[in-house]
């Protein structure tokens, strides 16, 4: 019996597990996704990137996936270990960041891709003035001042405030893009369409505090009369210099105002309507909530600036309410509203005084006038009148000189009226010192500095 006994017990320990034994199943091993870098910077010009990568315990049957989370960064592509990517130039002024979406499995990531701008270079435009020529595509810059070298004070930004239609016809202008203003200039990109725009420098509150021209043509040339003044090919605005032609039509302004008002090639008298002109010829930024206006009211130097589309006329034909003020006038020395760009200002009815010899072209509906050498073009577009604002396209070219004329009432002599000297020609006479009221709105012609 103890033998039995003995073999059962020895059979049933046999049964037991042992205690220096370890029978449990190992724990399985997670993936793991490892990153060389969770930033990868790239150069300003763009071009192929790439960033390295591990996957620890990889999952059978999955794949990292990689998506970009930007249009500038594309053709993304999953290698062993490698992901390649390609990144657009930066042409923005500041930097940007966007990530690339790493998945796999369970498992997700981001790689960061960072780029600093390109170096833009600007060509500087050059000195103060209130008009600048553009002559062809690329990014400029001038500096904010007045012409005599005054601050301009307040500006917090700069956009545009109305631009000439693009020949396409299309509502966009196509003039200037990426306009900025920063460190005490205004910088923008053209894009090589002609044509003619108004920067507005606005404050704080979207009050104007100044205002430019910005004159995309081709640079005009000059030419030096019998008198020895050498005076602009053109009108300041117009395209061209043949005659006949409306590209010759340039801009209009009121006497001793920097701003100007678009003309237009259909006449506004038969509607009596001032302004349909310019509102079907001009595209206006909406976001700045001005528009061409008329006024029978007067403006001091102040809101002149402000409302650079508004015409003014007070009771005495004269847009200025105080018509002695030393800073809305154009004189001998170019002065902070002188409209003309840097080098060139409105010239004097002396400089003026050869043109009393030109013909007049019925035909072509404007003046030639030769010299010593060289023939030139004097459009007859007429004006925006004193008293209403429309545009009056008649058999009669007119345009502004700096010199001014006072008259006294011959009825009260204690009255005084104020006037510019203007050109006006018309099939029968040529007159270099013709009266003019300072309302109304005419071409300007420069004259060399």
């Amino acid at each position: 019996m103890k033998k039995l006994s003995l073999i059962f017990c020895l059979a049933a320990a046999a049964l037991l597990p042992s205690c220096n034994k370890d029978d449990r199943q190992p724990e399985p091993q997670l993936p793991a996704l490892t990153l060389q870098s969770d930033t990868v910077y790239v150069s300003p010009e763009g071009g192929e990137a790439q960033f390295s990568y591990s996957i620890e315990n990889p999952v059978e049957g999955a794949a990292l996936k990689a998506e970009p989370q930007a249009e500038w960064i594309s053709d993304v592509t999953v290698g062993e270990n490698t992901v390649t990517f390609n990144v657009s130039g930066n042409t923005e002024t500041s930097g940007r960041t966007a990530g690339i979406l790493l998945s796999y499995d369970s498992l997700d990531d981001t790689v960061y891709v960072k780029q600093n701008p390109t170096e833009i270079t600007y060509t500087d435009l050059g000195a103060y003035a209130n008009c600048y020529i553009v002559s062809s595509e690329g990014n400029y810059f001038f500096n904010t001042g007045k012409v005599t070298g005054g601050q301009i004070d307040g500006i917090e930004s700069v956009d545009w405030l109305w631009a000439t239609k693009p020949a396409s016809g299309g509502d966009s202008q196509d003039i200037l893009t990426d306009i900025e203003y920063r460190d005490g200039a205004v910088y923008f990109t053209a894009t090589g369409q002609q044509g003619n725009l108004v920067l507005a420098a606005l404050n704080g509150s979207g009050d104007i505090v100044w205002s430019w021209h910005i004159w995309a043509a081709e640079t005009p040339g000059s030419h030096v009369y019998p008198n020895g003044a050498e005076i602009m090919d053109r009108f300041v605005g117009a395209f061209g210099t043949e005659a006949g032609s409306t590209d010759t039509y340039g801009m209009m302004y009121q006497w001793g105002r920097k701003d100007p008002f678009y003309g237009g090639t259909v006449d506004e008298s038969i509607d009596n309507i001032a302004y349909t002109t310019a509102e079907a010829e001009t595209i206006v930024n909406e976001e700045l909530g001005r528009s061409w206006m008329f006024t029978h009211e007067g403006a001091d130097d102040t809101r002149s600036i402000r409302e650079p589309m508004t015409m003014f006329c007070a009771a005495d034909n004269n847009w200025a309410t105080d018509a002695s003020s030393s800073t809305s006038v154009w004189a001998e020395q170019k002065t902070d509203t002188d409209p003309c760009p840097a080098g060139w200002r409105v010239p004097s009815s002396e400089d003026f005084s050869d043109l009393s010899a030109g013909v007049f072209d019925n035909a072509n509906n404007g003046i030639t006038f030769s010299g010593d050498g060289f023939s030139t073009w004097y459009p007859a577009q007429g004006c925006r009148e004193d008293i209403s604002g429309i545009l009056v396209l008649f058999n009669s070219m007119m345009c502004w000189t700096s010199t001014e004329m006072t008259r006294e009432d011959p009825l009260d002599p204690s009255k005084t009226y104020n006037f510019s000297l203007r050109v006006v020609a018309n099939p029968y006479v040529i007159q270099t010192n013709g009266l003019g009221n300072r309302a109304f709105a005419q071409p300007v012609r420069c004259i060399k500095e």
